[in-house]
């Protein structure tokens, strides 16, 4: 996992996965919202990442099960995970130029009925924490490698 990210709603920046790991016990023992941004980022001004720093290096889709395990299968070569928390997604480690996205969108949202993900500062609740707004556990349902 790439960093800095941003976590929480209130989106602090994040430096390391042993501060995410602090941080999130932290943040659940008083019961906030484990939210991490799906995207790392280079540059930072005014306590935020600079768009055109975002490194996508991964692409979200959201769908049903059977779509997007239809998806995967096609994707050979790279590895990927497809967890649930309020929808189904899967997650594929893949690096994309950001004139690109718009591209995979197009294909992948036609050819599978999925929706891809093109929002840079999308954050997802953390694998394994309860989304507080429905309950639901945030789970990896399948990882492949």
């Amino acid at each position: 996992m790439l960093f800095p990210r941003m976590m929480w709603k209130e989106r602090r920046l994040v430096f390391s996965k042993e501060e995410m790991d602090f941080m999130l016990g932290e943040g659940l023992k008083i019961h906030k919202q484990a939210l991490l941004s799906l995207y790392p980022f280079t540059t930072i001004r005014d306590r935020k990442p600079v768009e055109k720093s975002i490194i996508i290096d991964k692409l979200l889709f959201e769908g049903s099960l059977n779509n997007l395990e239809r998806l995967a299968k096609d994707l050979t070569g790279y590895t990927y995970t497809i967890h649930s928390c309020n929808g189904t997604y899967l997650l594929v480690n893949i690096d994309v130029l950001h004139e690109e996205l718009e591209q995979h969108k197009t294909y992948y949202d036609s050819m599978y009925n999925v929706n891809t993900n093109t929002n840079l500062k999308r954050m997802l609740v953390i694998p394994g924490t309860i989304d507080l707004k429905t309950g639901n556990e945030s789970k990896i349902l399948k990882e492949f490698k």
